[in-house]
């Protein structure tokens, strides 16, 4: 009689795994959706941007260095509102010497949107604690209002 238990409990053991195991190897058919517009990330920055070929950073004292230069926004009406560099931990807005919370960069045909210089507006980078040979370039990192994100060179000097 034991043995029989035994088999049938088995057996039943075996069924209920089998009943179990049935569904494991079958795609739900929501799981396989192929991506939508809904499902996929949103783009996050605005088409445009903005460019330049003569920016310049001064050498870093104390952990700072001043960009300048020229820039052209090449998309919509908007400000700089943020900067990040691999080589910086901060960075801080200003015209002249004092802090802005953004600086303006109204959309351009063939001229120059903004000029920054030491005197208006201009790009502080703060915590730079890396050694930067004048001659040298570093990358920034440039975000407007419009969520456009431009990739800038800027030759040290």
């Amino acid at each position: 009689m034991a043995r029989r238990t035994l088999v049938t409990a088995l057996i039943v053991g075996a069924a209920a795994l089998s009943v179990g195991l049935a569904g494991c190897n079958k795609a739900n058919p929501a799981d396989n959706l192929a991506p939508t517009e809904s499902a996929s990330p949103t783009k996050s920055h605005a088409p445009g941007g903005l460019t330049s070929t003569d920016l310049v950073m001064t050498k870093p004292k104390n952990g700072k260095g001043i960009i300048t230069g020229t820039l052209l926004n090449n998309g919509i009406d908007s400000e700089i509102v943020s900067v990040t560099s691999p080589v910086a931990t901060g960075f801080v807005l200003r015209n002249g010497t004092s802090k802005v919370s953004g600086i303006p960069a109204p959309p351009n045909g063939a001229k120059p949107s903004v000029t920054l210089s030491p005197s208006g507006y201009n790009i502080e980078l703060t915590g730079v604690n890396t050694v930067i040979d004048p001659g040298g370039e570093i990358t920034v990192y440039l975000l407007t209002s419009a969520k456009q994100q431009s990739q800038m060179q800027v030759k040290v000097k």
